[in-house]
């Protein structure tokens, strides 16, 4: 593979915020079109104010935990 000049590594930076960007515009508007089922936000929010705490992490590890649990030991709604 051969070494990329100044102007061409400038050139894919560039090429790669341009992706960026249309990236997350395309993300937006699969955001706003989409049609929420509000009785599955609501029982995220039912878990969230059960089971949530304040924490440094992003949460995956913990709710790995909990669906683990729930999955060996379903609870009675």
């Amino acid at each position: 593979m051969s070494t990329l000049t100044a102007l061409q590594m400038k050139g894919l930076v560039d090429q790669w915020k341009n992706a960026g960007a249309a990236l997350q515009k395309v993300h937006d508007e699969e955001l706003a079109a989409w049609v929420y089922d509000w009785k599955e936000v609501d029982d995220l929010l039912d878990i969230g104010e059960r089971f949530g705490g304040a924490t440094n992490s992003d949460g995956l590890v913990e709710m790995q935990c909990w669906f683990k649990k729930f999955a060996i030991e379903p609870t009675k709604t």
